[in-house]
């Protein structure tokens, strides 16, 4: 038998002996040209007729489709791909593609060229953007009281965190607008979900009441499913850190607030209680913590220990308790009256 390319006696091949089978030989399918859309705004690009891969580069994209389009040989054994681009022309770019293999034993190296044509398009989820579009408004609120400018700046760094973080994978998780009104502040939000997400990192961080509530706005025909919009109401508690409290009958201290509860020291035992969202309700407010004051202690017993009032600076009596055993005479401590009785403070 001879070869029928060049009459070689030594066939290897599929009629072809060594030298044409590996000159013939194909690694890989590449189109000559490959059109795709990309984004003008996040660089994303469409692949099967979804957006992909924000944030890439232009070069990036065109690497990506590339490989994307590559079909390899089965014969080639452990294929790498190296495309270098030779030429740009606006939105063209023309494309060095060099394969590389083991193909029946023998390493081999083939390049082939293609064209690339990135035309530049609107996301979806950047058009949408663009329009003002949004699923849902945190509406954040402060229960029998004004927000503060401290507490604003520090849910607006949640929220942007928040976004950031769920950016990659949501493309809605923006802020499409901020409204601050005499009651509060509205923050329309581009995902229903990425709304969820940053109520519940303020709640892990302020604690507060949600209310949340729906209504259809539309209909989506493509998908066949009623569009609605959602309104997350968050109220922050009228109370505050060191903020004295009464609740079942039991006066004591605000320790911490988070999405779990209201952590509160209790005078009269000195013990913690952790009181639930549910139960707020039954939380009533007996002083601001600016409202607490500083005394001294003047006398103390094995069974009293004596303060001064700190408006009239008559001294008074108060039991002693086990974690009082630690304050001295001439001690500064700071008190609250509450009903006429004046509690040590932390």
């Amino acid at each position: 038998m001879f070869c029928i390319k060049c009459g070689n006696s030594q066939v290897f091949k599929n009629g072809l002996c060594e030298k044409c089978f590996y000159r013939e030989f194909k690694m890989a399918n590449i189109p000559e040209k490959i059109e795709t859309k990309i984004c003008v705004h996040c660089h994303s690009h469409l692949k099967q007729n979804k957006w992909v891969d924000i944030g890439l580069s232009r070069e990036e994209v065109v690497r990506k489709v590339i490989l994307d389009k590559i079909s390899f040989n089965p014969k080639v054994k452990n294929p790498k791909t190296e495309i270098d681009i030779i030429q740009r022309k606006g939105t063209l770019y023309k494309c060095l593609v060099k394969i590389k293999g083991e193909v029946f034993g023998k390493k081999l190296q083939k390049e082939y060229y293609c064209n690339v044509h990135l035309r530049n398009s609107v996301c979806t989820y950047c058009s949408r953007r663009a329009s003002g579009y949004y699923e849902a408004v945190i509406q954040l609120r402060a229960d029998k009281r004004d927000l503060k400018n401290k507490e604003i700046k520090k849910i607006e760094k949640i929220i942007s965190n928040t976004l950031e973080s769920l950016w990659p994978k949501n493309r809605l998780a923006y802020v499409s607008k901020i409204s601050k009104l005499k009651e509060g502040v509205d923050y329309y939000i581009g995902s229903y979900t990425a709304a969820r997400k940053i109520v519940s990192a303020i709640m892990n961080n302020f604690g507060g009441i949600i209310d949340e509530s729906s209504r259809v706005v539309g209909r989506d025909k493509s998908k066949g499913r009623e569009i609605c919009r959602y309104w997350i109401l968050l109220k922050l508690p009228f109370i505050e850190e060191k903020d004295i409290i009464e609740y079942k009958n039991k006066i004591g201290q605000v320790k911490s607030i988070d999405g779990r509860g209201i952590l509160v020291k209790i005078f009269d035992n000195n013990k913690h209680e952790k009181i639930p969202w549910k139960e707020y309700d039954k939380i009533k407010l007996k002083a601001k913590h600016s409202e607490i004051e500083t005394t001294t202690v003047v006398s103390k017993s094995l069974d009293k220990i004596q303060i001064l009032d700190p408006k009239t600076f008559q001294p008074i009596d108060l039991d002693m308790k086990s974690w009082f055993q630690n304050l001295n005479i001439g001690d500064e401590v700071k008190v609250i009256k509450i009903n006429k009785r004046i509690y040590i403070v932390d």
